[in-house]
């Protein structure tokens, strides 16, 4: 089964999406927060005077992902609030002294947008989940 919905993943990214994340609201981390962060980053670094190809070695996508964050014509999916874009820019100030440091920083945003609700109503949104959801953490 594993292998079938693997290849299903690259057919039809959001049928994999709402047949899995039901009962995983990891899968709209991964498919819809965390390039949304990604595409924050990008815009921000890019503003402090970053330039692409090191946004892209920070980031770890391609240069091509890189300059589609900053059209924005990747991840327009999640409308982050101010709140979350204000901790990015934060955030940014610190990669740009240490590029190294971009996991913990995603993390540490994800885990606000974890205990704020939000990724609750990412869930509710991209599965079609009505009333309370029993697995999210709210």
């Amino acid at each position: 089964m594993i292998i079938m919905v693997l290849r299903i993943k690259y057919l039809n990214r959001l049928t994999i999406v709402n047949y899995m994340s039901a009962n995983q609201p990891q899968e709209i981390e991964v498919w819809y927060v965390i390039p949304a962060i990604r595409k924050e980053f990008a815009k921000q670094l890019k503003f402090l005077g970053v330039s692409q190809v090191d946004i892209s070695k920070i980031l770890g996508v391609t240069k091509a992902a890189v300059t589609q964050y900053i059209k924005d014509k990747r991840a327009k999916n999640v409308v982050l609030p101010e709140k979350i874009i204000l901790r990015i820019k934060k955030s940014s100030q610190n990669l740009k002294k240490n590029p190294k440091s971009i996991t913990g920083e995603i993390q540490k945003i994800i885990h606000e947008i974890r205990i704020s609700g939000l990724l609750c109503e990412y869930h509710k949104k991209y599965c079609n989940i009505e009333g309370k959801c029993s697995v999210c953490i709210e």
